[in-house]
């Protein structure tokens, strides 16, 4: 499951993976809701569309069948979408997320992996389960889905913080993802940072904590674009779902393998990498 801005439900690559489709979005002000219908819920056919193109390109990047875009890692996997951002690829509310995960836990408790790339503007250290109120209800609806069997996946955010992430990446049971550079870009400025981007080098923009459990290519990736063909994005959201089409290939390979075993298996990787910014060494997927 992919819970963020949608997907192109028509889009060559993605429209033969889709099985179930829902939208919890309150981010209008003056209006019902930024769910296609124009209220704030809505499930069914069309009720994931996407348009801001955001997770179209993370869908993509796991189910991708590869005819306009770049092959995603599972083309056989089936998708289910859940809108919780409107158009301008920010969610208004905590709830939002949480009764999409709600939705996601009740309607199709056999999923393998659920992605969020998302989160607060907040940044916590360690963590955040009990920090407040919002946390709180984050940290119960990542915990029902695990206890369906899902790993969580979540991007750790992009406000180069060195000691923390944001919500819900924060939550101990979720599975907290930053990005590295894709390639050797040379001098490099993005989302408010400056650097020579090499090779899976830490991205300066990257969150990430004491508590973060892994980094993944994240800058840049391309994938499906909301309009068809490509689209080029980059961030720990672009790296987030890279984990969370492990942990559905885990499941394939090893059916009766649990939630912490997949888990550990990816945080158990032989590639580590050295972050010079925070001193901390992290596994890559």
């Amino acid at each position: 499951a992919v819970i963020d801005t949608g997907v192109a439900t028509d889009h060559a690559d993605l429209r033969n993976r889709l099985l179930d489709q829902a939208c919890f979005c309150s981010a209008q002000a003056g209006s019902g809701g930024c769910c296609p219908n124009g209220s704030a819920t809505q499930t069914g056919p069309g009720a994931a569309e996407d348009d801001n193109g955001h997770g179209t390109n993370v869908a993509g990047i796991v189910v991708g069948e590869g005819t306009q875009a770049p092959r995603g890692a599972l083309p056989a996997a089936r998708l289910i979408a859940v809108k919780v951002i409107g158009g301008d690829n920010r969610f208004c509310c905590t709830s939002d997320v949480v009764a999409a995960m709600d939705w996601v836990a009740t309607h199709h408790p056999d999923v393998a992996a659920v992605n969020l790339s998302l989160g607060t503007d907040a940044v916590y250290a360690g963590d955040c389960d009990g920090a407040n109120a919002w946390t709180q209800a984050l940290a119960s609806a990542v915990h029902a889905l695990v206890s369906n069997g899902a790993v969580v996946t979540v991007s750790s955010g992009n406000e180069g913080d060195l000691q923390g992430m944001s919500a819900p990446a924060c939550v101990r049971d979720a599975f907290s993802v930053a990005a590295t550079w894709s390639f050797d870009y040379g001098s490099t400025t993005f989302l408010g940072c400056s650097e020579v981007a090499v090779l899976l080098k830490p991205t300066c923009f990257s969150n990430r904590g004491a508590t973060t459990d892994l980094f993944a290519a994240g800058a840049y990736v391309t994938s499906t674009g909301y309009t068809g063909g490509t689209s080029s994005y980059g961030g720990t959201s672009q790296a987030a779902p890279m984990a969370a089409a492990c942990a559905v290939a885990l499941k394939q390979a090893a059916p009766a393998a649990t939630v912490a075993q997949r888990m550990d298996a990816m945080t158990l990787s032989r590639i580590r990498i050295p972050d010079p910014a925070s001193g901390r060494v992290y596994a890559f997927l």
